[in-house]
């Protein structure tokens, strides 16, 4: 959203004025979001978020229109997609502010409704763009055909021709004419404005020359003058119609139209607006645009401020959008009563009440990062150049800068001093006069130049001694530049802030630095303590040079004399502190020197027996130059602190011998730091724990170092060792995890060889076709492999009963199978362009792939549900081993499917009539989806069996003969069989006890019951005539189908079946079933389970994403959609038998 904003991408006001309200939304939610507001609050997002959405389906809406009634292609083609995308992003912002409404405490659907409102508001702004780039494209056409027809005019030999030309060119230049005065006045740039009028203008004077010119040279053909003309005015009418198009293609940037910065004008134009005796002017005025800079200007300083400072401007930028939003829908509608007036211009004051609080709180908040950021101004700066310096002095001649060593420097002074522009443009924007806000902006220009000239300065370096000289002076002039531009900049600052709110700021916080020293000083934590004796210097010292520049400028004697006095006490009491901080620090930073030049000559003593008798020998008089030189540093340390006429070159001089000492020590020691693990093996957890702390020590070494000018060089030192410890065991970690995960890297180095052989140069054609060859087949092997590894891995997902670990390895397989992927990608570059790249990013890619692969197969190992067969599968996979084949049990062709989710009521106890009961068996089981769904198919010819019987009772129906109604009944014990089939495989897998009793006990039943019909049927078959045998034979195929279904709700439920294994309920972890056979009926059947439940998982989601509401506040669930069922329950209302 900034860079909207900044970039100057929105040229016009109509597009201004559209995107300003959804903007301005837009930031009272991200407020509303931060302002960790009680629940119930979050009712006002809602709103806000209706509103967001209601703008952006209106937008689509026209954007559609403009896509229909467009001639221009390219818009056709750019704006059809944002149309969908902002329709799509309109109805997230409506989900999300519902799910937050459901749950207003996570943060998560916070940040789900900002990032979809901010995708609304991009989305309308790319919409305008397009539509605007499209009008800009109608201007260039036609500037484009005026510079055709002056190409005419300026080839016309004669005057026939030449006035055809100025024909065409008169219809050109009017249509150019017409669009660029409609374009004009919606130019939110007044420069740009002034430079397309001025350029029109031009080229109207233009006209009449060119008819003269054109008109002279062809009646005097051999005029030198009357050609000179022509080409000057042809010239002329070419560089002002290409210099129109480039101001009209050009971006937009705010710059001053008065006195005022950015801040001010936009304060002062609102405040202006706001209090204007006739509030209904509001309306056709720029406050959404005003309002909404103002907001984002205090948002941006509020960003950047201190922590405690921020809730105090956001707390006042949420009040100001509440305002705002009231404002704008009273200004919507608005009567003629008195009592509306009253209420618009009551909200019109209340604005102006809290634009007065935040405007206190942005000049705090914008006086505390210049506290802040320059109380060291130029110490970055001076570290750079000092240490650069230094290295130069200590380097032998011809040897070569390491540009490493200085890098971290010149990261940090960059990183500085973009801070320090920034302040400077919250500074600007407060200006209040012309003169200090060109003074201020151009310091800052100055700024931005040396910053970005010292990076090109330092590359200079990698030449010869005198190159090098040069470039260190050039160096040492830009410091000093650096220093002068930062003093002018603070100058200019004391014109536009209060000096007495800054020295106030500024004298808290030395109070506050000084309880800090205080309390380092009780824990005797010398690094704190420096810390916070700095800044209290540096605030000190911000005091001293505000005050004194207020001095210079008053013309009072007596109040410049009196404020001299205090400062030269303050300056004087300044020097005291820093003679006693320099005291402590230099009496305590020999111990660290020691202790460091101890660390480094036990490890050289420990090294000795496993390195090379060479490098053994260069060790050892390293060693012995370490312990001689470290005394020499500490006495020098201590006699430079103790004397203050002492220069520093001495301490520099044995610090930086220290320093080579080390460096070399280490340079020599890190190759051996493997061998070493021999001697000092550690667990992968305890490497971790260890690295961890130092790489947190290491950082904060790197951040503290240079604080304090003494110890600067220690910590350097300091830092040195902690990152030798931090490589060290870095390398133990890796060679540890290189071992763990051996038999799933294998493949993939396997695949590696075979590509560098295949990408070798200068080797034969047939070899390299061969090398290539295997490589292919080895890859493809590999991807395959692991392809059935993971597919095998999706499988398993379903009987993983953990939710939480079930996303998480899902995650982790899909992220294995993309990886792998890309690995192999890369491979097949390295054999097609013959070059060997990206080496150690391939072997980072394998050791992170190895390890995840690793990680994926022991967390399967522990899942119980899943077969001992598959899990073995999956680890081969993944080692790129292919599995042992197995036999395939043929399986029927018929896909899986769902039946449609309708529920029926279930039986009741009364005894139905036979006729109907079946009637309305049959009619149930049509609305059932049986497409591939074998239970639905087998109930449905149960279903049709029973009613047919049940119509042959009344001489009805399709049954005419006693053997076809026998034969029907030995039908529906054959379909049975199916249904008892899927029954037994769910109580054979299913890990719920009591679910597998009844399963297995439905599965007895209707065992028993088949076999009761089998023999009525028999019975029947030999008793031709007797009805109540017929009925009796009816109504125990009827009491089949009960428990069919009976046993289907089993099936259900044991498909669902949670557990609390802690007695958490946010702990439930689904039971389930227990993985079966692959390919078998078995594993049939419950992937028809796992699909049923899948869709009843999707449909409770879409019933609670139902916003609408009863009385009680309780969630409605829509009556035409039940829940996804195996088979739909059947009921049958009670009716007496006739």
């Amino acid at each position: 959203m900034a860079s909207l904003l900044e970039d100057g991408l929105i040229k016009t006001s109509s597009i201004e004025q559209v995107v300003a309200p959804v903007t301005s939304h837009l930031c009272h939610l991200i407020l509303l979001c931060e302002s960790g507001q009680e629940p119930e609050h979050f009712s006002q997002l809602e709103t806000v978020a209706k509103a967001v959405a209601k703008a952006a389906k209106y937008m689509a809406t026209v954007a559609s229109r403009l896509v229909v009634d467009a001639d221009d292609e390219v818009m056709r083609m750019e704006m059809a997609p944002l149309v969908e995308s902002l329709t799509v992003a309109g109805q997230h912002v409506l989900l999300a502010s519902q799910k937050l409404s459901i749950q207003p405490q996570l943060e998560e659907h916070r940040e789900e409704l900002v990032v979809a409102t901010q995708n609304v508001l991009l989305g309308v702004v790319k919409i305008l763009l397009v539509e605007d780039d499209a009008t800009v494209r109608k201007i260039v056409a036609a500037a484009h055909w005026v510079l055709e027809c002056i190409s005419q005019i300026g080839s016309a030999g004669d005057m026939p021709s030449l006035l055809k030309a100025f024909q065409v060119f008169s219809r050109a230049i009017l249509l150019m004419n017409n669009l660029v005065e409609e374009r004009v006045p919606d130019l939110r740039s007044p420069k740009q404005r002034e430079q397309v009028r001025g350029s029109m203008h031009t080229l109207t004077k233009c006209i009449s020359m060119l008819h003269t010119a054109m008109s002279t040279t062809i009646k005097h053909p051999a005029s030198e003058q009357a050609h000179t003309a022509k080409t000057y005015v042809l010239q002329q009418v070419n560089s002002t119609v290409n210099d129109i198009v480039v101001t009209l293609k050009s971006n937009c940037h705010w710059a001053p139209s008065g006195p005022n910065g950015y801040y001010t004008d936009r304060r002062n134009s609102l405040m202006q607006l706001l209090g204007v005796s006739d509030c209904s002017t509001i309306k056709v005025s720029d406050f959404d645009v005003l309002l909404r800079d103002l907001v984002f200007h205090c948002m941006m300083v509020a960003n950047t401020s201190r922590g405690e400072l921020q809730p105090e401007v956001a707390e006042n930028c949420r009040h100001a959008l509440k305002l705002w939003t009231e404002i704008s829908h009273q200004l919507k509608v608005q009567g003629g009563a008195l009592q509306s007036k009253q209420h618009l211009a009551s909200l019109c004051a209340s604005l102006i009440q809290r634009i007065h609080k935040l405007d206190e709180a942005v000049v705090t908040a914008t006086l505390c990062q210049v506290l802040d950021v320059f109380v060291f101004a130029g110490t970055p700066m001076e570290q750079l150049v000092n240490t650069i310096s230094h290295i130069f002095e200590g380097e032998p001649e011809g040897r070569e800068f390491d540009q490493d060593s200085f890098q971290p420097l010149l990261r940090a002074f960059q990183s500085h001093a973009d801070r320090m522009v920034q302040v400077t443009g919250f500074v600007a924007a407060l200006a209040t006069d012309a003169k200090s806000l060109e003074c201020v902006e151009n310091s800052r220009a100055r700024l931005m130049r040396l910053r970005h000239g010292v990076a090109p300065v330092l590359q200079e370096l990698r030449g010869d001694t005198v190159q090098c000289s040069g470039a260190l002076q050039k160096l040492l002039d830009l410091h000093h530049r650096w220093v002068d531009d930062t003093d002018q900049l603070m100058n200019a600052f004391s014109d536009i802030m209060d000096i007495k709110a800054f020295t106030s700021l500024a004298v808290q916080g030395m109070e506050d630095s000084l309880c800090g020293c205080e309390t380092a000083h009780k824990c005797q934590d010398l690094q704190l303590f420096g810390e916070h004796a700095g800044l209290l210097m540096g605030h000190m010292n911000q005091v001293v040079q505000a005050v004194r520049r207020h001095v210079d400028k008053s013309d009072d004697p007596i109040y410049r004399n009196g404020l001299l006095v205090l400062v030269r006490q303050a300056e004087a009491a300044a020097a005291e502190v820093a003679g006693c901080v320099t005291d402590i620090c230099s009496s305590s930073g020999h111990d660290e020197s020691a202790y460091l030049s101890n660390c480094y000559a036990q490890a050289a003593k420990e090294a000795a027996t496993i390195i090379e008798k060479d490098d053994s020998k260069e060790v050892d008089s390293l060693r012995s130059e370490l312990v001689s030189l470290t005394p020499l540093l500490v006495q020098t340390a201590q006699e430079t602190a103790m004397s203050s006429g002492m220069t520093m070159e001495s301490i520099y001089k044995h610090t930086t011998q220290f320093s080579d000492l080390i460096r070399n020590t280490r340079n020599i020691l890190l190759p051996v730091a493997g061998t070493w693990d021999h001697y000092k093996v550690k667990t992968l957890s305890e490497l971790q724990g260890d690295i961890k702390i130092l790489t947190d020590t290491y950082l904060q070494a790197e951040e503290d170092l240079g604080t304090i000018s003494h110890s600067g060089i220690l910590l350097l030192a300091k830092s040195e060792l902690l990152q030798r410890q931090l490589q060290a065991n870095m390398k133990r970690l890796s060679g540890l995890l290189s071992k763990v995960n051996k038999d799933y890297v294998i493949a993939i180095e396997n695949a590696i060889t075979l590509a560098y052989s295949a990408s070798a140069k200068n080797q034969e054609s047939s070899k390299a076709v061969e090398a290539q060859k295997h490589f292919e087949n080895a890859a493809e092997l590999l991807m395959e492999n692991v392809k059935v590894a993971t597919e095998s891995v999706q499988d398993c997902f379903n009987y993983i009963r953990d939710p939480r670990e079930r996303i998480q390895l899902r995650f982790i397989n899909d992220h294995l199978s993309f990886q792998m992927s890309d690995i192999v990608s890369r491979f097949r570059l390295m054999v097609e362009t013959q070059a060997c790249c990206e080496t150690l990013s391939l072997e980072i890619q394998t050791q992170c792939w190895s390890a995840k692969a690793h990680y994926l197969v022991e967390e399967i190992y522990k899942v119980d549900g899943i077969l001992e067969r598959i899990k073995e599968q999956v680890k081969l996979g993944l080692q790129g081993k292919k599995p042992p084949s197995e036999a395939r049990v043929t399986w029927t062709d018929t896909p899986l499917a769902l039946p449609e989710s309708e529920r029926g009521p279930l039986f009741s106890s009364g005894p139905p009539c036979l006729t109907y009961t079946c009637l309305f068996l049959k009619r149930e089981t049509e609305r059932w989806d049986s497409r591939g769904n074998y239970i639905v198919q087998a109930t449905k010819e149960i279903a049709d069996k029973i009613y047919h019987m049940a119509q042959y009772l009344k001489r009805k129906g399709p049954i005419h003969s006693k053997e076809a109604f026998v034969s029907s009944a030995k039908t529906i014990v054959s379909s049975c069989q199916s249904i008892t089939q899927f029954l037994k495989v769910i109580a054979d897998h299913c890990l719920d006890k009591h679910c597998a009793a009844d399963l297995a006990l439905v599965v007895e039943q209707i065992l028993t019951i088949t076999n009761q019909l089998t023999i009525i049927s028999s019975v029947n078959a030999l008793t031709p005539g007797s009805k109540s045998s017929d009925e009796s034979l009816v109504k125990n195929a009827q009491n089949l189908l009960q428990i069919v279904l009976k046993g289907v709700r089993a099936a259900e439920t044991a498909c669902i079946k949670l557990s609390v294994p802690t007695g958490d309920s946010s702990l439930e972890m689904w039971q389930g079933l227990r993985q079966p056979e692959p390919d078998t009926n078995a594993a049939r059947a419950a992937a028809l389970c796992f699909q049923w439940k899948k869709n009843l998982l999707i449909h409770r989601a879409l019933e609670i994403s139902n916003p609408e509401t009863d009385d009680l506040g309780l969630r409605k669930t829509s009556p035409s959609s039940a829940e996804p069922s195996l088979a739909p329950l059947l009921h049958v209302l009670g009716h007496q038998n006739k």
